[in-house]
């Protein structure tokens, strides 16, 4: 596994083991930085691990649910929907508190009953999350991003005004950027579009992965930058996410939290 970026400094002692305990699977790690911008908040304490499910017995896993202090009915649930999952997801995102974060990721099962005509455009669970805080566990959290697969430019924009009525206009300099058509950027050039909503709470929010359209966080910084500014935010913002400008720009997720709070993310690649 790579080492912790010099860029993504945890100071909560749970964060440390958590990224301490992930780094003893011994293997290398798919690594994102993404940087979150809300009304009077920046959060750059951010890191998402991904690997492949394949490098360990689901036995392996479920011991090291347990060594990140997953709550055991959290654990559990996870554990029994293993089977199609071929990535494991680790996350911390460390602001006014910290945040751990473990997903599943079931993308090859997607492409292979795509692949088998079982599937086309309709939503598809493709990640399930769970997220907890180490000072009270017990309330964790079950988020899932819901896939709607191989959607073209004006059907992703339909269901943003769907997802969001109240807020497309806020998020549109973003939407335009992600979509936008040019020689070098082609507006379908492989997005893949995820919601999440959750019926118990007033979160909703959208996530698009970018990563085949060959973007660079450079290339959201003008928009991004728009929400800083309204969000009174801009001199923090822009001191954090400059070193990153040439980072190849991941996915981008906005939206508004379960207290109805708008917030904004990039996520890219690190070096």
């Amino acid at each position: 596994m790579k080492d912790a970026p010099s860029s993504v400094t945890f100071t909560h002692h749970a964060a440390h083991t958590f990224l301490e305990q992930c780094a003893k699977i011994g293997s290398n790690f798919h690594q994102e930085h993404s940087i979150k911008i809300q009304p009077n908040t920046v959060t750059h304490r951010r890191i998402l691990l991904g690997i492949e499910k394949k490098q360990k017995s689901d036995q392996e896993w479920a011991g090291l649910f347990k060594q990140l202090n997953m709550p055991a009915d959290a654990s559990a649930l996870l554990y029994n929907q293993m089977d199609n999952a071929n990535t494991l997801l680790f996350a911390i995102e460390e602001g006014k508190s910290t945040t751990l974060k473990v997903y599943l990721e079931f993308w090859d099962h997607l492409v292979q009953l795509i692949q088998q005509g079982k599937h086309t455009h309709e939503a598809f669970a493709l990640n399930q999350g769970i997220k907890w805080s180490p000072n009270s566990p017990e309330s964790w959290v079950q988020d899932t991003y819901w896939c709607y697969p191989m959607l073209k430019r004006d059907e992703i924009i339909a269901r943003l005004d769907a997802l969001l009525p109240d807020q497309t206009d806020t998020f549109a300099s973003v939407i335009s950027a992600l979509l936008a058509n040019n020689t070098q950027f082609p507006a379908e050039s492989d997005l893949i579009y995820m919601e999440v909503s959750d019926t118990n709470s007033l979160r909703r929010s959208f996530d698009i992965n970018c990563y085949k359209k060959g973007l660079q966080v450079k290339d959201l910084f003008p928009a991004a930058m728009q929400f800083a500014t309204e969000w009174s935010t801009a001199t923090d913002f822009e001191k954090h996410i400059l070193p990153f400008m040439d980072c190849p720009l991941g996915h981008v997720s906005a939206g508004v939290n379960r207290e109805k709070t708008p917030f904004l993310t990039l996520y890219f690649e690190l070096p």
